[in-house]
């Protein structure tokens, strides 16, 4: 386990950039539409995709307060980070949503330059990381602390 794996012994954008990966091939297999093998391959993916979706839940279990929500449509996940009391993410457009909303939001960064994508212009917002620096679990959870009450 390193520093960079925030202490849970997965990373999480990595994780996000398997899961991603996953449903890209599956959507090819889909549109290639070859009998047989393909469908051996799309079913191998799926339980993969199934395996990361389970880490992150046990990873979220390990967070007393952490939630894992099913599949939402926009507002329904506008209202869910909009009504957080704090809201940790990688450079995504959810978690730069969830700042813009008002929510306490930390943004992790290891693949992209805070300097260029991070969240700014929210006052309850911080960045950390950066290329090649992922945070640290202490550091994020320092940056929480700081932004909640």
């Amino acid at each position: 386990m390193s520093d960079h794996d925030g202490g849970f012994g997965l990373d999480e954008a990595a994780l996000r950039r398997e899961i991603a990966r996953l449903q890209q091939e599956v959507d090819r297999l889909r549109a290639v539409r070859t009998p047989g093998a393909a469908a051996d391959e799309i079913a191998r993916l799926r339980t993969q995709v199934a395996q990361l979706t389970t880490q992150n839940e046990r990873l979220a279990g390990t967070l007393r307060a952490a939630v894992v929500p099913p599949a939402l449509g926009f507002d329904e996940l506008a209202g869910l980070l909009a009504g957080a009391a704090a809201v940790i993410g990688i450079d995504t457009g959810l978690t730069h949503l969830a700042a813009a909303l008002g929510a306490p939001t930390v943004g992790i960064y290891n693949a992209t330059d805070p300097a260029a994508t991070g969240i700014y212009r929210c006052a309850r917002a911080v960045n950390i990381g950066g290329i090649g620096r992922a945070p640290t679990a202490s550091q994020v959870i320092a940056a929480v602390t700081d932004l909640t009450p």
